[in-house]
C-alpha cells in the first residue's frame, strides 16, 4: 500500500493521505476500495493482517496512523479489531 504524489486525485476511488504542499497531495490509489475490502474480510470473515515491510517500525506505524486519519476525513470506518494482527519488521 504504497503512497502515489500527485497534484490531482484522479479517482473516486483515490484516498487523500496528506497534503503535501499547494497542490501537491500524497494519494493511495483505489485506497476507498482498499480499506472497504479488508473491512469486509475482517469483519465478515475474521481475517486478519499480518503486515511484513522492509520499513522500520515507527514508519509502519505512522503510515498506519496517517491511513486512519484519512479514512476519519474522508468518513470511512477502518474496523479497529482485528485488523492488524502483527507487524514483521526488518530492520
Amino acid at each position: 500500500m504504497d503512497e502515489t504524489v500527485s497534484s490531482r486525485v484522479s479517482k473516486e476511488d483515490d484516498l487523500v493521505i496528506r497534503q503535501l504542499d499547494e497542490g501537491i497531495y500524497s494519494i493511495l490509489k483505489e485506497g476507498k476500495l482498499i480499506v472497504d475490502s479488508l473491512n469486509k474480510l475482517a469483519s465478515d470473515y475474521g481475517y486478519v493482517i499480518v503486515l511484513n515491510s522492509n520499513r522500520k517500525e515507527h514508519q509502519i506505524l505512522q503510515a498506519l496512523t496517517k491511513l486512519a486519519e484519512s479514512c476519519k476525513k474522508e468518513g470511512l470506518v477502518m474496523q479497529r479489531h482485528p485488523i492488524i494482527a502483527g507487524i514483521v519488521v526488518r530492520d
